[in-house]
């Protein structure tokens, strides 16, 4: 398990640039706002956008939850090729989209500040309260983190560069 969700890899591979964005412009949609039968039957589209020589994929309900401030785990990912070892590079960074971590960072404070008074006064339940809403934030954000990790992996390793 992850304390931190982050991953950052890199994979070389002897398929063109080209044809890797080939294979990954078949498995994705454009992201947008508009809730289909497919999305809601289906939350494992995979939507996206491929810019110049990097591409940006997320996995889910994505249309319900579009933007910045979404916790949804996000795969950021640079194609470049190695001259020097004739090969090509794929680059990729799995983590939450920042600006929702950060809209999370005062309630964290909040509850660590409610919990540290808590125990200066001797309140149990305060700290019951404040550690198990701190457990349920984090544990929430980490599960479904390691869980898209594993299937953003599995997408990569297994369709793209298979």
């Amino acid at each position: 398990m992850m304390i931190i969700p982050y991953l950052r890899r890199e994979y070389e591979t002897d398929l063109s640039k080209e044809d890797i964005f080939k294979r990954l412009e078949k498995m994705i949609s454009n992201p947008d706002w508009n809730v289909s039968v497919q999305k809601a039957i289906n939350n494992r589209v995979l939507e996206g956008k491929i810019e110049n020589n990097s591409f940006t994929l997320v996995m889910g309900k994505y249309a319900l939850t579009y933007g910045r401030s979404s916790l949804l785990p996000i795969m950021k990912g640079r194609v470049e090729y190695d001259h020097k070892k004739s090969r090509t590079i794929v680059k990729i960074v799995i983590r939450p989209f920042l600006t929702g971590v950060f809209l999370l960072t005062p309630v964290y404070c909040l509850l660590i500040y409610l919990l540290i008074r808590s125990v200066s006064n001797k309140d149990m339940g305060s700290v019951l309260f404040s550690l198990s809403f701190l457990g349920i934030l984090y544990g929430s954000l980490i599960t479904k983190y390691n869980k898209e990790k594993k299937n953003y992996i599995e997408l990569i390793e297994k369709e793209v560069l298979a």
